[in-house]
């Protein structure tokens, strides 16, 4: 197998867990410090309403 189709294989076979949480701006930084303390990677935020819209990721 070729380097490209190992790596779009890889991709394709990856199992990701997701989740979104909504916090208030106070919170931010240590919802997103004690996700990351446990394995999660933090991927997006958005602000909607006066709030945080976190995104956070982890492979299985």
């Amino acid at each position: 197998m070729s380097t490209l189709e190992e790596r779009i294989n890889k991709l394709m076979n990856k199992n990701v867990e997701a989740k979104t949480i909504l916090v208030k701006v106070e919170e931010r930084d240590e919802v997103i410090n004690n996700y990351q303390n446990e394995g999660w990677k933090f991927v997006k935020e958005s602000q909607l309403n006066g709030r945080y819209k976190l995104t956070f990721e982890r492979s299985k």
